[in-house]
């Protein structure tokens, strides 16, 4: 009997699997009829506009990936600003629907569950809508709620899609040896892991919950309070937010609130979550952020998030300082080396480091941006789709930290043109700086360099100083070595004592020269 539903079971999906697959065909051939037609026609149309268009009618898996694909530099630079444009919107499904939905998965009807409903969603995108409520029951007895309920067959749907794009993927990196580049079948999976999570709401709600911990102390943010006794992998009961919408600059300042405050506290906290927490809301959108009383950001949607982790955090703080502080084309290219995730003998590195060098001249002066230029997150999202022709491929986790940071910055400037998000950037990099090195020297154990680069880590100087600084401190301590000055620490009682000395003396004119060769200052 089991082994017989297997087989069914299995039928069915494969039936499914190939009734999209030739529905995809038929909107392929519609679009490639059109296509046509537009060209008998000189239709006004331009093809990258006939291929987002393409992505819309095929559904809420291609919309995804059409949004993922505009942030990776491999895309063409066209293509990319129009999926940029992709829109996540769809007609809301019926309200007996959503009622169906909230009864199989609550176990109890509507009415015993709420004292009033909303029909009309405030909000419906492709995989869900929300609807404001109020609870009758619970911690939050007659408060306003927003249910977010998962769109009908939604699961299933994904499932079909992610298999036809995996089958389509192979098929392409077979036939076209070109698109190997891109490891298409590579990026279908990470992106396949990425949907279904965000189509997991209790995922989602606990992904709120770690946020909200991680801003606890904070005043300035509200993370929206998950309601679990109403909450399954398919409904999502949160707090209500009642605020404004970030990108509604007319009715915040209606409202008497201050916008500079606004892009402060916004900036805050994306640098607190990157640099501090490694726990990052991945997708800034002014529909997911809201502003209370008191320029208190709400932060709503938490289906998209980011983990940061140590390895994730050094390769973009070393970017940072090879930009900010060394600032020369040779720099940058040896940071894009050690970051770069494919072949090294694939990359044209004379190219890249000229390349670097014209893209250092072309937005700093004197190691700074000037006010006429663009913010960081703009250069260095600039920076990583420039490296993408010399052959250097980046993890896809600092591709989306770093489109955060572009994103971040976008909305500062608009809330408060010439507002610098790299006045919040550098303090976070100056920190990881003097950590790394104090760590370095708690390895070695060494007295005199461990007081003078501790008095340099109690300074109020700025780590631009510092670093300026540290080839004549490694100069100095060379120097006192050469006149044997230099006194160590040693735990040891081995009769071996001098020989240990001797042995460590080496290592430490190593690190003393690599400083300042990678250094440059």
């Amino acid at each position: 009997m089991n082994k017989a539903l297997w087989e069914f079971s299995n039928t069915y999906r494969r039936y499914r699997t190939l009734r999209r697959f030739l529905q995809i065909i038929g909107i392929v051939i519609k679009f490639l009829l059109c296509r046509l037609w537009g060209k008998i026609r000189r239709g006004s149309l331009s093809n990258w506009e006939r291929i987002r268009l393409l992505i819309e009618e095929l559904g809420p898996a291609f919309i995804k990936f059409g949004q993922i694909l505009s942030t990776r530099g491999e895309c063409p630079p066209l293509l990319r600003d129009e999926l940029k444009k992709l829109q996540d919107k769809v007609p809301p499904f019926s309200y007996e629907e959503v009622e169906d939905i909230i009864e199989q998965e609550l176990a109890a009807p509507i009415e015993e569950l709420f004292v009033s409903f909303n029909k009309v969603p405030i909000a419906s995108a492709s995989l869900g809508q929300v609807h404001e409520a109020v609870l009758r029951y619970g911690r939050n007895r007659r408060g306003g709620v927003a249910v977010k309920v998962q769109r009908p067959n939604i699961e299933n749907i994904i499932a079909v899609d992610l298999s036809v794009l995996e089958f389509s993927s192979r098929l392409v990196d077979r036939l076209m040896p070109r698109t190997r580049i891109f490891n298409l079948p590579l990026i279908i999976d990470a992106f396949g892991t990425t949907l279904r999570r965000e189509i997991d709401y209790v995922l989602e709600g606990r992904n709120a919950d770690k946020l909200a911990r991680s801003h606890n102390s904070d005043e300035t943010v509200k993370i929206p309070e998950i309601y679990w006794d109403y909450t399954t992998q398919r409904v999502l009961t949160m707090e209500f937010i009642d605020g404004i919408k970030i990108s509604e600059v007319e009715e915040l300042d209606e409202a008497g609130l201050d916008r500079y405050k606004i892009a402060l506290h916004m900036t805050r906290a994306y640098m607190k979550q990157i640099f501090k927490e490694g726990f990052l809301h991945a997708d800034p959108h002014p529909a997911n952020l809201f502003i209370l009383d008191d320029e208190v950001i709400a932060f709503l949607d938490f289906g998209m998030v980011e983990y940061i982790d140590d390895k994730l955090l050094t390769d973009l703080t070393e970017l940072l300082v090879a930009l900010i502080h060394d600032n020369t084309g040779p720099r940058v290219a040896e940071e894009f080396m050690n970051i770069h995730t494919g072949n090294k003998w694939d990359v044209d590195y004379p190219k890249l480091v000229l390349e670097m060098s014209t893209f250092i001249d072309r937005h700093f002066v004197d190691g700074k941006i000037p006010l006429a230029q663009k913010g960081v997150g703009y250069i260095m999202n600039e920076l990583i789709y420039g490296v993408y022709k010399f052959g250097i491929k980046l993890p896809q986790p600092l591709v989306l930290v770093i489109k955060t940071l572009l994103y971040v910055e976008m909305l500062g400037n608009e809330l408060y043109p010439g507002f610098d998000v790299m006045d919040m950037v550098k303090p976070h990099v100056d920190r990881r700086v003097r950590r790394k090195l104090a760590e370095q020297v708690d390895i070695l154990d060494v007295r005199e360099p461990r007081e003078l680069i501790g008095g340099l880590l109690d300074s109020a100087s700025e780590a631009v100083d510092f670093v300026k600084d540290l080839p004549r401190q490694a100069t100095a301590i060379m120097d006192k070595i050469e006149r044997g000055e230099l006194e160590f620490k040693m735990n040891s009682s081995n009769s071996n004592h001098n020989h240990i000395i001797w042995t460590i003396i080496p290592v430490l004119i190593i690190i003393a020269l690599l400083v300042i060769i990678v250094l440059r200052i």
